[in-house]
């Protein structure tokens, strides 16, 4: 008798991982990110990252009194800020900025605003306590109006923001689906924006030239980075993290040109090789906080989708601790009767930021059967046309049913953060 040898995989979930044994003849690949070590301490590289600015340094742009606002990201993200801000607010004191005149200011576009809590834990304590610190709300803060982009979006932001005398944008750059990565302006659009700004630069999501790792040509990208025509003085730090969530890299100085040094590197670890498509993929987020919610976890598939063959299935691992992440995203799930239901109805009613969500996983859904390993209440994703698992040998049998014991396997640990390479 032939004995089947097996491989055991492990894939983020949460805070935690996710174990499972996968037969090793049927494995395409477990494409996961390149290993890079991370910097230490990483206090002393965003200090060569400041003293080493690309194009544009920070001390040109300090005005004794000025007033500065410090854009940091929200909850949903890994970037380390509470590590990243003591080195970059002594290097302003050393300057010559007032403590009082610095304000840090958490951007989280449209996601919702985070607590108290979450603010001192983005931060750190200390800061927290010394400095400033506030989350904008796009629909309560004071904003004002720059004009429009090229393409007809409307550039409004956070008043404080504008009236600063310096902004410093703090970051970390990955993958993203729609702009091509993350970091640089975005902090600014959709940061520190409207829901109008947001919905008319998201609503470019159905033109050409827009997916990850895109840059030339991608007006979602493009689209962003003309608020920084219309701004007063930015500065940039933008950092580059692997698997790990570890600093290995940051970069300094102009908001453009630094940020591209940093994608640079992205690319060196976010490039993942798969060598043809696989009857079933599973894919992770990357763990806590890519998989706070199915909102945020959408991300990972679409890499998964550049490594299933049409009409296969898709396994998304993703812990959810904030359940679905978007009212209206539930809404329109829930009211179709098909993938093709929600594409022809955003068409016909036009980009609505929310129900956008619903638009992409549809686009998904037209291509690979979708199986979600959770911990989001099983009927609720049944009522939104997703299939739940309550494990993840529970999803791979369910994937076996369709795509047979025979079925080639690619496994994506950190696919939201991956840029797939056939």
């Amino acid at each position: 008798m032939r004995i089947k040898l097996t491989r055991q995989v492990h894939i983020p979930y949460g805070e935690g991982t996710l174990s499972l044994e996968i037969p090793s003849d049927t494995i395409i690949s477990v494409a996961d990110l390149k290993i890079a070590n991370p910097v230490r301490p990483l206090e002393a590289e965003v200090r060569r990252a400041l003293k080493n600015p690309v194009s544009l340094s920070l001390m040109s742009l300090v005005k004794k009194d000025g007033k500065i606002v410090i854009v940091v990201n929200d909850i949903t993200r890994p970037t380390p800020t509470s590590r990243i801000l003591p080195p970059l607010l002594q290097e302003l004191r050393s300057m010559g900025a007032n403590k009082d005149n610095i304000e840090i200011m958490v951007a989280p576009g449209m996601h919702r605003v985070n607590t108290e809590a979450e603010m001192r834990g983005i931060v750190g304590s200390d800061v927290f306590n010394e400095y400033q610190v506030v989350c904008h709300n796009p629909d309560e803060d004071k904003l004002a109006y720059l004009g429009k982009t090229s393409r007809g979006t409307k550039l409004i932001f956070n008043e404080k923001a504008v009236r600063a005398d310096l902004r410093i944008l703090i970051g970390n750059v990955e993958p993203h689906q729609l702009a091509g990565y993350t970091g640089g302006a975005k902090s600014l659009l959709p940061g520190l924006s409207c829901r109008e700004s947001i919905e008319a630069n998201h609503s470019l999501l159905l033109e050409p030239n827009v997916s990850v790792g895109s840059i030339r040509g991608n007006p979602i990208r493009e689209d962003i980075e003309e608020s920084l025509k219309v701004l007063g003085p930015t500065f940039l730090l933008n950092v580059v993290l692997n698997m790990r969530n570890e600093v290995v890299a940051a970069s300094a100085g102009d908001a453009i040109k630094a940020h591209r040094r940093c994608v640079e590197i992205c690319n060196r670890i976010s490039e993942v090789h798969v060598s043809g498509k696989a009857d079933i993929v599973i894919a992770s987020p990357g763990g806590f906080p890519k998989d706070i919610d199915l909102y945020q976890a959408q991300k990972a598939l679409t890499p998964a989708e550049r490594a299933v063959k049409r009409g296969g299935v898709i396994i998304l691992a993703a812990e959810c601790r904030g359940g679905l992440g978007n009212e209206l995203f539930r809404e329109w799930m829930c009211e179709a009767k098909s993938p093709s239901d929600i594409i022809e109805r955003m068409r016909r009613e036009g980009f609505i930021l929310g129900a956008h969500k619903a638009f992409l996983f549809a686009r998904h859904m037209m291509n690979a059967d979708l199986i979600i390993v959770s911990d989001i209440p099983s009927e609720i994703l049944e009522e939104m046309h997703l299939t739940p698992a309550s494990s993840i040998d529970e999803a791979l049998e369910i994937a076996y049913k369709k795509a047979g014991r025979d079925a080639k396997i690619t496994v994506l640990p950190h696919a939201s953060s991956s840029i797939i390479l056939n």
